[in-house]
């Protein structure tokens, strides 16, 4: 498997977004996926997570974050967490196409606890203004209605009907241009890796490695009598047991026909993303990997792992080339693979 080191060609000089930009920034993603898909006519890019990994950081909340913006979300009685993680992600995917993915859907949301047991599930509306509502209706009157949960920065989010879920996601499948998919667990997700299999688009999926997996092994042993240092192993350990059975559950849902398209473990301290082989004898895939794990690691990551995709003889519809092209005397790491 090829493997692309993206250490030195991350961007640091750019400064992270202040909260009030980020807080601005996720007002204007209030437009839904369906919405963005009705004026932007490329095929799409799907983003297919655990709902739980939505609330992925890379940095600890600033000051600002843990005040001025709760207070907001509290009086806009909305909910969401600013995801830098998801952001640094996908931001370097729009030039090719609209990024999209379910939300999670608002009868889980704790803010809308009580509509939801009164009304039942609410719909999804939009205004004039292109702005998305939640609507809750009962006996064809309308009882309430409360804006869309705050979602992060990143995808553009689409609150999908709990008996028509999954036909919408097939059908988004069917039109992608790619596929990003983010390690994780939950019965929706495994239904949608399982579509992507029976679909046949590994040839255009990216998987990425979240962040939290290598941040365990960044916290140092701590100091005190055996009994606290075998304590902190064990735990270790635990979650190293943790992530490689979710890696080896992953790798047999996105088998093949010609067998595994994934390696059999990786370095969690090393790689940030692995596209899929694709069965082909000179199509093994590859592993990109960083020293760092910050935004603009994420963000390099995918420009390497777009462009591999796209080198491939039956690249995906891509609608414009934009992703800029891996200088090549740099970002090729001799060597074995990260995990061997």
């Amino acid at each position: 498997m090829e493997q692309c080191d993206v250490t030195g060609l991350a961007d640091r000089a750019r400064r992270r977004p202040s909260g009030l930009r980020d807080f601005v920034r996720r007002h204007a993603q209030l437009q839904s996926a369906d919405v963005l898909l009705r004026h932007d006519h490329r095929p799409p890019i799907i983003y297919l997570r655990s709902f739980d990994d939505d609330l992925l950081r890379l940095a600890p909340p600033t000051r600002f974050e843990r005040t001025v913006i709760s207070r907001l979300q509290q009086w806009n009685s909305q909910t969401g967490e600013s995801s830098e993680f998801e952001a640094g992600l996908l931001e370097g995917l729009r030039p090719l196409g609209p990024v999209i993915a379910a939300a999670r859907p608002a009868y889980h949301s704790s803010v809308y606890a009580d509509l939801n047991r009164r009304y039942g599930e609410p719909i999804e509306r939009t205004d004039r203004l292109h702005n998305t509502y939640l609507e809750w209706r009962q006996d064809g009157k309308v009882k309430a209605s409360r804006p869309v949960p705050l979602a992060p920065l990143g995808a553009r989010r689409a609150y999908l009907p709990l008996g028509r879920w999954q036909a919408a996601v097939r059908e988004w499948l069917e039109k992608s241009s790619l596929v990003v998919i983010v390690i994780g667990g939950g019965e929706g997700l495994a239904w949608e890796l399982h579509e992507v299999v029976r679909q046949r688009l590994l040839d255009r999926c990216i998987v990425v490695v979240p962040p939290h997996w290598r941040a365990v092994f960044a916290v140092p042993p701590p100091d005190g009598p055996p009994e606290v240092r075998a304590q902190y192993d064990r735990w270790r350990d635990d979650r190293w047991r943790h992530w490689m059975d979710q890696w080896w559950w992953l790798r047999r849902t996105l088998a093949g026909p010609a067998g595994p398209t994934l390696p059999p473990t990786i370095d969690v301290r090393a790689v940030l993303a692995v596209v899929p082989g694709t069965g082909a004898v000179s199509d093994d895939g590859t592993l990109v990997v960083s020293r760092w794990s910050e935004r603009a690691d994420y963000r390099a990551a995918m420009n390497v792992a777009v462009e591999s995709v796209r080198r491939r003889p039956s690249p995906s519809p891509w609608a414009e080339p934009s992703v800029a092209r891996v200088p090549p005397e740099h970002g090729r790491a001799a060597g074995p693979q990260a995990g061997e």
